[in-house]
C-alpha cells in the first residue's frame, strides 16, 4: 500500500478560472524523502498545504489524495506536520518554551512526557540557550528551528517542509539538513519539501519532482532525472551546481552524474582542462561613501552588545554582499543604517563628514531599505494605490513609474492586493516602489529568500543595472551562490564585527563553508579560482574524458 498517493488531482483557488494543479498523479513510500522543485507559482506550496487537512486551501478540487490507502482528511491532527517558508507566520507565543509547549499543551499530555520530549528535541537542535528568549530576538533562521522542532515534539509520521533553509546560513543549512535526513534515515519519518536550495538535499533524495504551472513535468530518481532535465534549459537551473557543471561542459557525460562535491571533484580529476582565459574580476572602487566606526548597538540595557566595535566602509558603486551566521547582527546592522534602531555608540562618516550616532542616514545619505518582509511596506489595497501614493508623496513622474512598473513586470499585478503576491512578486513590487526615488545607498536583506532559480537569475540582472545607475547596494545574504554571481566585494560579521572582507574571489578561496559548490568541486585543478559553472564555462574548455 501506498503511504501518500495523489490520483489524477487538479485544484483551482476560489476566484480564480485557472487551475493551480492540473491531473497530478504521484506516489510517495513510506519512509522516503521527497523533493519538489520548480518555479516560484509551480504549485509546490499548495500541493502541501493539501497534504495537511487543516491548511487545505479554499477551492475547488478533482481526483483524490489518499494517505495510507483512505482519504487524506481522515488522517490525525497530528499524523502530517508541516513547516512553513515564513517563520513568523507559525509562530503563536512570546517565548521560545511556550512556543515549544503550545502543540503539546493542546493535545493535552501529561506535563511530564512534555518535558522529556522538550528536553530531548532542545539537545537535538541546540536549543537549550534559546529557551527562556523571547522570540522577537532571534533571528529568522533560529525561529524557522523553533518552528521545525516544534512539529516534532507531536511526533508525526509524514513531515512537510516549505523551503525550510531559505533563511539559514551556510553551516546552520546543512545542519538542519543532516537533522532531516536523520529523522528519514533513522526515525523513519516520511519528508517531503519543497527546495530550490538543492545541493545538500538531492544526494538523499529518493524520489524528485519537478513541477511547472500545476503539472508534473518530470519526476523519478535523481540520477534518472538528470538527463531528463537537461533537454529543458530552463529546468536545468533545477539541478545541483556540480551536475549543472558536467553537463555544460561534456554534454557526452555518460553513467553516473555527479551529485556531491565528492563525485564532483572525481569527475573533473577524470577529464582534462584547457584554460582559454583567466577568471579574474577587477575592481575599482570609487569614492568614500559611508564610514562606520565603532558602532555598538544591543537590545536591552543588560543584554549583551550584537554590534561592538564594528568598523565598515562603503564606497560609490559598491555591491558588498555581507555573510554571517544566524543572528551574527546582520539584520541588525542594516536597521541601525536606515534609523529603524540607535546605537549606543559609534561615529558615521558620509563622504567624509562626521555625525554622530543618532544621525539619519535616510535624508543624509539618500537610503532605502529592503527589509526580509516587503509585507511591512504596504499600506493599501491594491498596488496600483501603492505606486499613486509614491507618486504622490514624492513627486515622481507617471513616465518614470511606469517605468519601473514595467520593468519588474508588474503591469498585470497592478489590481492584486499586495498581501496576495507571492514572496517574489513582493520583493519586485517592493524594489519598484524604492528606485523611482533613486536612492545613493540600498540596503537588501535577504532579497533571494524564496525565490527559485528562473527568479534569482532575473535579479541577478536587475541587481546589475541598478548598479550601473551609480547606486551602491549593501546585501546582507546565506545565498553564497548568488552572491558569487553579483556582488564585487563580501564581508563577514563574526562577534559583532566584520572580521573579513575582500574581492569576492579573495573572500572566497580558501573558505570551507563560506564559499561555492564551484569553488570547493575545483579547488586543486587548472581551473581553480572560478567561482560559479558560468565561469568555468567563459575561462575553460573540456577535453575527452581520460578514462
Amino acid at each position: 500500500m501506498a503511504f501518500i498517493e495523489v490520483k489524477q488531482f487538479s485544484f483551482t483557488y476560489a476566484g480564480s478560472n485557472h487551475p493551480t494543479l492540473s491531473n497530478l498523479n504521484l506516489t510517495i513510500k513510506e519512509g522516503s524523502m521527497c523533493v519538489l522543485v520548480g518555479p516560484s507559482g509551480s504549485g509546490k506550496t499548495t500541493l502541501l498545504r493539501h497534504l495537511k487537512k487543516e491548511l487545505s486551501p479554499v477551492g475547488t478540487s478533482e481526483g483524490e489524495i489518499l494517505y495510507l490507502g483512505k482519504p487524506i482528511d481522515s488522517s490525525s491532527s497530528t499524523d502530517v506536520g508541516m513547516v512553513f517558508q515564513d517563520p513568523d507566520n507559525q509562530i503563536v507565543m512570546d517565548r521560545v518554551q511556550s512556543e515549544l509547549v503550545f502543540g503539546l499543551e493542546n493535545h493535552g499530555l501529561p506535563t511530564t512526557v512534555m518535558r522529556k520530549r522538550v528536553a530531548e528535541l532542545a539537545q537535538l537542535f541546540q536549543l537549550d540557550v534559546l529557551l527562556s528568549k523571547p522570540i522577537h530576538e532571534l533571528s529568522g533562521g533560529q525561529k524557522q528551528l523553533v518552528n521545525l522542532a516544534s512539529i516534532l515534539l507531536l511526533r508525526p509520521k509524514l513531515l512537510l517542509l516549505d523551503e525550510p533553509t531559505a533563511q539559514l546560513d551556510p553551516i546552520a543549512r546543512q545542519e538542519l539538513i543532516q537533522i532531516l535526513i536523520r529523522l528519514n534515515q533513522e526515525w523513519g519519518i516520511t519528508i517531503i519539501l519543497a527546495e530550490h536550495q538543492l545541493e545538500d538535499v538531492y544526494p538523499w533524495a529518493e524520489h524528485v519532482v519537478i513541477l511547472d504551472q500545476g503539472q508534473i513535468v518530470s519526476q523519478g530518481k535523481p540520477q534518472e532525472l538528470i538527463p531528463q532535465t537537461h533537454k529543458n534549459p530552463k529546468h536545468l537551473l533545477f539541478l545541483p551546481q556540480v551536475s549543472q557543471l558536467a553537463l555544460a561542459l561534456d554534454q557526452g557525460t555518460s553513467g553516473k552524474y555527479p551529485l556531491t562535491v565528492k563525485e564532483g571533484r572525481e569527475w573533473v580529476q577524470s577529464r582534462q582542462f584547457d584554460p582559454i582565459s583567466q577568471s579574474q574580476r577587477q575592481v575599482e572602487l570609487g569614492a568614500e561613501l559611508l564610514r562606520v566606526e565603532q558602532l555598538h548597538y544591543r537590545f536591552e540595557k543588560n543584554d549583551p552588545d550584537v554590534i561592538k566595535r564594528l568598523d565598515f566602509t562603503l564606497h560609490r558603486g559598491d555591491f558588498v554582499a555581507l555573510f554571517g551566521a544566524n543572528g551574527s547582527g546582520k539584520s541588525t546592522l542594516l536597521r541601525l543604517l536606515c534609523g529603524q534602531l540607535v546605537p549606543q555608540r559609534g561615529v558615521y562618516r558620509i563622504n567624509g563628514k562626521r555625525h554622530g550616532r543618532k544621525a539619519n542616514l535616510v535624508k543624509l545619505l539618500h537610503l532605502a531599505y529592503l527589509g526580509q518582509n516587503p509585507k511591512a511596506m504596504f499600506i493599501h489595497e491594491t498596488l496600483e494605490e501603492e505606486f499613486a501614493e509614491l507618486r504622490k508623496v514624492e513627486g515622481i513622474s507617471q513616465t518614470t513609474m511606469e517605468h519601473w512598473i514595467e520593468r519588474f513586470q508588474l503591469t498585470k499585478l497592478l489590481s492584486r492586493h499586495p498581501f496576495d503576491l507571492s514572496y517574489g512578486e513582493r520583493q519586485k513590487a517592493g524594489l519598484a516602489l524604492l528606485l523611482p526615488t533613486q536612492p545613493d545607498l540600498l540596503l537588501l536583506d535577504e532579497p533571494t529568500k524564496g525565490l527559485d532559480p528562473i527568479s534569482k537569475q532575473n535579479l541577478a540582472q536587475w541587481f546589475q543595472e541598478i548598479q550601473e545607475m551609480g547606486i551602491t547596494i549593501l546585501m546582507a545574504t546565506h545565498d553564497l551562490e548568488f552572491a558569487a554571481q553579483i556582488a564585487n566585494r563580501c564581508a563577514l560579521l563574526f562577534d559583532g564585527r566584520v572580521t573579513a572582507e575582500g574581492t569576492v574571489t579573495e573572500f572566497f578561496q580558501g573558505n570551507s563553508y563560506y564559499t561555492t559548490v564551484i569553488d570547493r568541486v575545483l579547488r586543486g585543478t587548472a581551473v581553480e579560482g572560478c567561482l560559479t559553472v558560468k565561469e568555468v564555462k567563459e575561462t575553460c574548455l573540456v577535453l575527452p574524458s581520460t578514462c
